[in-house]
């Protein structure tokens, strides 16, 4: 569920390396 919460920021204010784990992950998990 950390995935989610983290989705929750504005991706502004989420650093390039989050955005890429959270593509990656959702990549993944689809």
């Amino acid at each position: 569920r950390r995935g989610e919460k983290r989705a929750d920021k504005p991706i502004h204010e989420t650093s390039p390396e989050e955005v890429t784990a959270l593509i990656t992950g959702a990549k993944e998990a689809a």
